[in-house]
């Protein structure tokens, strides 16, 4: 991966949770209307433990569809999240807020290169 790409994805996971709205990316509806936001995930998660809670919810919730199977815990997931999307050069993580800032959702991207990426964690 080359610097830039790396540069672009350790700035989105930068600073606390209002920088992160203020890198977010807008998801847009009919009209062109901005309907929710792709907010990157940093360390500013681990210390949002109501989002954190909602992570495992949803896990909880979606287990079926995913290839590792094991019960999440607000520990487990803070753990995935440090490891992974937050401290990996190549991975990014975004939680799906809606217009009012509830979170609904996530999505992320590995294998982040200049080319491409895999999409991750829907």
């Amino acid at each position: 991966m080359c610097n830039s790409i790396r540069e672009k994805v350790a700035k989105l996971k930068q600073g606390d949770l209002e920088t992160a709205f203020e890198h977010s990316l807008d998801i847009k509806g009919e009209n062109s209307e901005v309907v929710a936001h792709l907010v990157p995930i940093g360390n500013w998660i681990l210390k949002d433990d109501p989002l954190i809670d909602a992570f495992c919810k949803w896990r909880k919730i979606f287990k079926r569809y995913f290839l590792s199977q094991f019960i999440a815990t607000i520990e487990s997931t803070k753990r995935y999240l440090e490891e992974y999307p937050i401290s990996m050069e190549d991975r990014i993580l975004f939680a799906v807020f809606t217009k009012a800032r509830a979170p609904i959702g996530h999505i992320g991207f590995a294998n982040i290169n200049e080319i491409d990426a895999e999409l991750d964690n829907m």
